[in-house]
């Protein structure tokens, strides 16, 4: 990962410790919310390193979940696949 995207302050963190992921192997980097963006997700998709993580509604206002507040806020634990 020589290039050096702009992708925000928090995800352009992340860039420089994912150089030790070998690319195109198809690894798997797990981060939490405070780095996760759209377009880290796709930076990292397109060198072959797939991303796991939590996300903040507010990075992805853009993207609708199928699910409304308030089954969130009915269960502990709410989990939905996003595809960037």
């Amino acid at each position: 990962m020589n290039d050096k995207p702009n992708l925000g302050a928090a995800s352009n963190t992340a860039v420089p410790l994912c150089r030790a992921v070998a690319n195109n192997l198809h690894y798997v980097v797990y981060f939490d919310n405070y780095y996760t963006s759209p377009p880290l997700i796709s930076f990292l998709t397109a060198k072959g390193i797939f991303a796991l993580s939590t996300v903040k509604i507010s990075k992805i206002s853009n993207c609708k979940l199928s699910g409304d507040k308030t089954k969130m806020e009915d269960r502990e634990i709410y989990c939905e696949c996003l595809q960037f």
